[in-house]
């Protein structure tokens, strides 16, 4: 006696973007809120400075330095584009559809 399985067809494999590059746009965007954080604390330090804001949230230690969330701003801001950049690039050898 013969058995015959019949399978359907499964769903076509499809070119697409790797699990690093989905990864890379998920942590670019959770970092965006940190960046923006940083550069909110970089001006307020500014204009808590110059007499123009309240007392700013830290009094002392290296975090009480306008220097340290520009810093800190800048290097976030700067990961997430790379990440962003790294997360949209075509694949190599996969033609992009329009």
């Amino acid at each position: 006696m013969v058995v015959r399985l019949r399978f359907r067809t499964g769903p076509e494999v499809e070119a697409g973007r790797t699990k690093n590059q989905q990864l890379a746009l998920r942590a670019a965007s959770l970092i965006v809120p940190m960046a923006f954080a940083a550069w909110v604390l970089t001006f307020w330090k500014i204009a808590s400075d110059l007499g123009a804001a309240g007392a700013f949230g830290f009094a002392h230690g290296v975090r009480a330095h306008w220097q340290f969330w520009l810093g800190s701003a800048l290097l976030l801001t700067f990961a997430c584009t790379r990440l962003n950049r790294y997360g949209r690039r075509p694949r190599e050898g996969v033609t992009q559809r329009a």
